[in-house]
């Protein structure tokens, strides 16, 4: 499922390097951000995704 970094150095993820790592576009990332499906924070003007936040996606997506 993930073909990215296993996890960034400070444990966030910027949106392009989950898009990459799920393999999915930048802007399906940042829609699922701004309609609250991911979790994150506004660093400024950049987009910052938890760690924890990866791991909950990754274990939702081996459950379906």
């Amino acid at each position: 499922m993930f073909s990215g970094p296993e996890r960034p150095p400070g444990g966030y993820w910027s949106i392009e390097q989950l898009a990459r790592a799920l393999s999915v576009s930048y802007a399906t990332i940042r829609r699922l951000v701004r309609s609250g499906h991911i979790r994150a924070i506004r660093i400024r003007r950049l987009w910052r995704i938890p760690d924890e936040e990866v791991q909950r996606l990754r274990e939702e997506g081996t459950k379906r």
